[in-house]
């Protein structure tokens, strides 16, 4: 079977470690008809010169080597941008070193003396289908963060179209009431109210369509997140709310993770404002705990407000799906579905129950429970 050979690099010090692996690489042809071509360098520098060259499919590199050893090699290919598939070749039976060739960027990890054709190969076939997927995933990757970008572009666009009529509708409004005012009577007066807080309302939606958008495109980078300290700046900035509508509002201690501190300071902000807003006769209570799981955190923020009707606790986080009247408590219905999002971003799920008769508990997760408690 006549098929294109795969383009290997060796890189080993050791003259008889090369022939072996030559005659390694005959007997896998013979044995599956995949052809191999196989270049030798016995030096570190050359041999790192030659894998940046990316003429090769894959590099078996040497873990003993002058005057660096195997790991350094890879570290500094992976460095300068190589993305060619590297199995690191070892004398020693050692699971750390092991450890340390998958840290360093190898796709696997060969014993000499104890590699066979058949083994060689199967690493090789497997390394160069891991490289391919990899390289897919990457490729994917950058057309989401392509699409995302479009999407917050066009979202811009849109919302600046939309705009203009609504200034023209807010305008000509604000004209008839100023100079027509006489003219009008209790009935046209509430008309051209209703109007301008059409067009406010209008806007708002247009406000919170553009922040959907801007939370998929996700352009913030991921850092170490300090929830308490989150929690209690978003406390410290809603704290004329919490005075004016007398609540009480109580943490216990929370994580760091991993996440956008912006995007998480306006989950806590969101659903914060929400158990504010959403009260019923008694004095806003809310609090929030977090426990932890071995993939994940699980948070809880806690109310005694008027609760989520369970009818629609399933379509609560969608855009403009509210659980109350707009006449009864202001907003555009897009809170709940950003929280969705940003939670999504997030590798979590969120979810309401029933909480404080008849109050609500948010829960949400994050992925990852890595972090120390704070």
């Amino acid at each position: 079977m006549d098929t294109e050979p795969i383009r290997i690099l060796l890189i080993d010090d050791d003259e008889e470690d090369a022939f072996i692996t030559r005659e390694l690489l005959e007997d896998a042809t013979q044995a599956s008809g995949q052809r191999y071509s196989l270049d030798w360098a016995d030096r570190f520098d050359e041999g790192l010169a030659t894998a940046l060259e990316a003429k090769h499919d894959l590099v078996l590199v040497d873990y003993q080597l002058q005057p660096g050893s195997g790991h350094d090699l890879i570290r500094r290919a992976r460095s300068a941008g190589c993305s060619c598939p590297f199995i690191l070749l070892t004398g020693l039976s050692d699971g750390e070193v092991d450890r340390q060739a998958m840290d360093a960027g190898a796709s696997d990890f060969l014993t000499k003396g104890k590699t066979d054709a058949a083994l060689l190969e199967r690493s090789i076939r497997y390394s160069l289908r891991h490289a391919e997927t990899l390289a897919a995933l990457t490729q994917q990757a950058r057309e989401l963060e392509r699409s995302n970008l479009e999407l917050e572009q066009f979202a811009r666009a849109v919302s600046h179209d939309l705009r203009q009529p609504l200034h023209i509708i807010a305008g000509y409004a604000e004209i008839l009431t100023l100079h027509y005012q006489a003219a009008l009577d209790d009935k046209a007066r509430d008309m051209m109210g209703k109007i301008v807080s059409g067009v406010e309302r209008m806007n708002a939606m247009i406000e919170d369509l553009l922040a959907l958008a801007h939370i998929d495109a996700a352009g913030e980078s991921i850092e170490d997140v300090d929830c308490s300290a989150l929690w209690a700046k978003v406390v410290a900035d809603l704290q004329p709310r919490i005075v004016s509508s007398r609540a009480s509002v109580e943490a216990s201690a929370l994580p760091v993770v991993r996440g956008r501190t912006a995007h998480l300071e306006q989950l806590f902000r969101n659903l914060l404002g929400n158990a504010l807003k959403f009260t019923a006769h008694e004095p806003p209570r809310v609090s929030v705990h977090c426990t932890t799981a071995p993939d994940h955190w699980h948070f809880v923020v806690t109310d005694n407000g008027i609760g989520v009707p369970e009818a629609q606790r399933a379509s609560i986080f969608e855009p403009f799906e509210r659980g109350h009247s707009a006449g009864s408590y202001p907003g555009t219905g897009v809170g709940l579905a950003l929280c969705a999002k940003i939670v999504q971003q997030h590798g979590g799920s969120i979810w309401v129950e029933p909480g404080e008769k008849p109050g609500s508990s948010f829960h949400f997760t994050i992925d990852g429970a890595r972090a120390q408690q704070s």
